[in-house]
């Protein structure tokens, strides 16, 4: 099996912990290195950059590249990881697509609409893949909700509900920071929204929404919506960044209930727990632990060697922000 070698645009905590221990572990990709910025490339964040990639290589080995121009530039790197703020998300994807690059691209894909367009126009112009860190989707979690949707189990779906929310990370937190592409609808509002839209059907319209702001920063902090589908089904999702830690979901039949509460974010290591509760009871089913990166990474390359699979993850990237979007504009109608 070809192996590609995959370079990491930053040296972000999410890469340390999560990506660069499922790279190595891939049966799909070898890690190439870390890239910081240079001075030139990101100002005022080039040197802790460059501080944090020792880290990189004395834990996982790789090289160190001195800006972001030379590990596009490196001729043996076939696709790079970009998991640096959403405002800096189209440039560095741009720039890898112009250096022949595919591109793995952390969650959100851009920070609005328009630049996710442009993003996917500029993956489908160049014959490359794109693909969005939605991690969670890949997890055999989200694959055995489904089996047991699919089964019948609970009836005829009629409702889901999802919700992500965390406590306050701080104020030097880019999700804090308009200019840095921040707020809680494009951050943790992505993931119940992702979820939720998923059995929805394929035509997803947002009914209502509301975006409120805590501690009196630019961004929304926190917020609520609902969504409708073709399938006679409804969601009610929420999300905040200034909330108590929930991560979970219930999808409602007409004769039963499915719910996990550890949705997003499992570690690796852990045996997520479904729960299928209807007037006989209920029933726990645990799920084979796994490790939502490396299939997200399985996901990828699936993108890079199948035109077709590309095209399609495009739609679907395309579909989220338009769902997004339409949530910001509602609430601004709301407000009104």
């Amino acid at each position: 099996m070809k192996k590609y070698r995959i370079g990491v645009l930053g040296p972000s905590e999410i890469a340390f912990r999560r990506m660069v221990p499922a790279i190595i572990d891939s049966g799909h990709f070898d890690y190439a290195g870390v890239a910081h910025a240079s001075r030139e490339e990101y100002p005022g964040q080039s040197d802790g950059h460059a501080a944090k990639c020792g880290r990189f290589a004395d834990t996982y080995g790789g090289n160190i590249y001195e800006s972001f121009a030379e590990l596009l530039s490196d001729a043996d790197v076939d696709a790079v990881y970009i998991p640096l703020p959403p405002s800096e998300h189209l440039r560095w994807a741009v720039a890898a697509f112009d250096a022949g690059k595919h591109v793995l691209v952390e969650k959100p894909s851009t920070a609005c609409l328009s630049d996710t367009v442009r993003m996917t126009e500029a993956a489908k112009k160049s014959g490359l893949a794109l693909h969005e860190n939605y991690a969670y989707a890949y997890h055999a979690q989200v694959k055995a909700i489904r089996d047991i949707l699919e089964s019948g189990r609970i009836g005829d779906l009629r409702l889901v509900r999802a919700t992500f929310s965390f406590p306050y990370r701080g104020e030097n937190d880019f999700r804090y920071h308009a200019g840095r592409g921040g707020g809680s609808i494009i951050d943790c509002g992505g993931y119940p929204v992702n979820f939720a839209s998923g059995f929805l059907g394929e035509d997803v319209r947002v009914i209502s929404s509301s975006l409120l702001s805590t501690r009196g920063h630019d961004v929304d902090t926190y917020g609520a919506a609902t969504l409708a589908g073709d399938n006679g089904a409804i969601a009610q999702v929420s999300w905040g960044m200034d909330n108590v830690y929930r991560c979970g979901a219930e999808l409602h039949g007409s004769t039963g209930m499915i719910s996990t509460d550890r949705l997003y974010s499992p570690p690796a290591s852990m045996d997520p727990v479904i729960l299928i509760t209807d007037n006989s009871g209920v029933e726990k089913i645990e799920v084979q632990a796994d490790d939502q990166f490396g299939r997200s990474l399985d996901h990828f390359a699936e993108c890079m060697e199948d035109p077709d699979t590309a095209a399609a993850r495009r739609a679907q990237i395309l579909r989220q922000a338009g769902l997004i979007q339409s949530i910001i504009e509602k609430s601004r109608d709301n407000n009104l």
